[in-house]
């Protein structure tokens, strides 16, 4: 066995972090898994995983949903995208987690592996519950967490849904009003809504 953290020159040490997440997503589900327990099964030193992803969520979102981009100061980094949505006015969060979640699917190449997670998911793969749990827990509770007074959970999942209805209708079904129009543009029209979902009334709970 070679000594974790050395590779041999030319190796694809990320490269093979990922392969080892996916693997290990895949047979613990995102809860179960830890960023020592991918180290151990890339066989490399748990530092390097660090080294190249901050945190378990960043690790995922890069090994199941994907590299959107490849170029370490450009890849998508999900704790940060979620504090630009919970920092500044609660009544202007919705507009940003709009325009946060349309930036991440406009790049390049994006709704290629948006449709493929999109198609594990609704196949009942077994990425469908890592993907529940990551946005579930990752995303959307923390989101609603910030700025929702009352009946989180309920909310957290009625934004989800909205904005997933909307990246689906925008980069899957593709209506054509909605695929061209610009993201400031969807985030002002729909924002009222989602807005609504965060903080306005849900009436009496039954």
């Amino acid at each position: 066995m070679r000594p974790r953290g050395r590779r041999p020159a030319g190796s694809d040490t990320r490269g093979d972090i990922l392969l080892a997440a996916r693997r290990t997503f895949a047979e613990r589900g995102y809860d179960a898994t830890s960023l020592r327990g991918v180290a151990r099964t890339a066989d490399v030193d748990p530092a390097l995983v660090h080294h190249y992803f901050t945190s378990k969520s960043d690790l995922f979102f890069h090994a199941v949903i994907g590299d959107i981009e490849a170029d370490s100061e450009e890849r998508i980094r999900p704790a940060e995208i979620i504090e630009g949505i919970i920092t500044g006015p609660a009544e202007f969060m919705a507009h940003r987690w709009t325009v946060a979640f349309l930036g991440i699917w406009d790049r390049p190449g994006a709704s290629d592996r948006l449709l493929s997670m999109l198609g594990a998911v609704a196949a009942g793969d077994e990425v469908r519950a890592q993907v529940v749990q990551f946005l579930q827990g990752e995303v959307f509770a923390p989101i609603a967490a910030a700025v929702s007074p009352d009946r989180r959970e309920t909310r957290a999942q009625l934004a989800a849904s909205h904005v997933m209805g909307i990246i689906i209708a925008r980069y899957v079904a593709r209506l054509p009003v909605l695929a061209a129009m610009p993201a400031e543009e969807v985030a002002r029209l729909t924002a009222p809504n989602l807005q609504h979902y965060l903080t306005g009334d849900l009436g009496s709970e039954r």
